[in-house]
């Protein structure tokens, strides 16, 4: 076959990620899936690193501040966890750090009182914008390889699966356990309303702070103290996580 897909990556190139696990005779699709997680994990690493060393900050705290500076207002808890693709539960620790440090401002709707609206500060907005400019080069830099019939090509590509996933996605309603809840297993720590903590290959798996090994890469140095005097990587399995759509 002359699918690229088929193209063997010669050993010296190839690198030990999700697609290792795909073999020759694998289903197209699956293999398909797997270059794409791989791609994502690979940026999504980078950017966290990044994110990490020059702003001493986690990727769920600029997916949150990019979700409001991009609505250029206030939102619903609701609204903001729809646009990050995550449960109510994991914004709302976030959004208390965020507020307790000044990025971010709470208060409650007028027209109902029981709904909570998040918008961000000045200084939440000028945090956001200096790392929103730097995150534009690690993109840009990461994409660097292709030209712009390339990309182009690729957005139409992409949009296209993006529609053939979204049609065949599982309604909620056919998602309810069949067992009885005291045969579920516990939730995993971290898990809805508990926090920044596990990863979740589907909706909202930016809002997990701690990025997946590369065998092939050394352990990175244990990260310096973060905000509040907490270490980043702790701080990011204690509490809620996000994922720019």
């Amino acid at each position: 076959m002359s699918d690229a897909l088929e193209q063997a990556v010669p050993e010296p190139e190839r690198y030990i990620d999700h697609e290792t696990a795909a073999r020759p005779g694998d289903h197209r699709d699956l293999r398909l899936w797997l270059r794409l997680l791989s791609l994502t994990t690979l940026v999504e690493n980078e950017v966290r690193g990044n994110l990490r060393v020059a702003f001493d900050t986690t990727l769920p705290r600029f997916d949150f501040l990019a979700a409001l500076h991009k609505a250029n207002g206030a939102l619903t808890m609701g609204d903001l966890s729809r646009r990050l693709m995550v449960s109510n539960g994991n914004v709302t620790g976030l959004a208390e750090r965020l507020v307790e440090e000044g990025l971010v401002l709470r208060s409650r709707a007028k027209e109902d009182k029981r709904t909570q609206l998040v918008a961000l500060t000045p200084k939440g907005r000028q945090e956001f914008e200096r790392m929103a400019a730097r995150h534009e080069e690690w993109i840009a830099a990461a994409f660097a390889g292709l030209s712009d019939r390339d990309a182009a090509t690729l957005m139409d590509l992409l949009g296209r699966a993006k529609d053939s996933v979204r049609r065949s996605l599982t309604p909620p309603s056919d998602r309810l356990p069949t067992a009885p809840q005291s045969a579920l297993p516990s939730p995993l720590p971290g898990g809805e309303g508990q926090g920044e903590g596990v990863r979740d290959r589907g909706a909202g798996a930016n809002f997990n702070e701690v990025p997946l090994p590369d065998p092939l890469t050394p352990s990175p140095p244990p990260s310096p103290a973060g905000r509040g005097g907490m270490d980043a990587r702790a701080e990011e399995t204690q509490t809620p996580r996000e994922t720019t759509p």
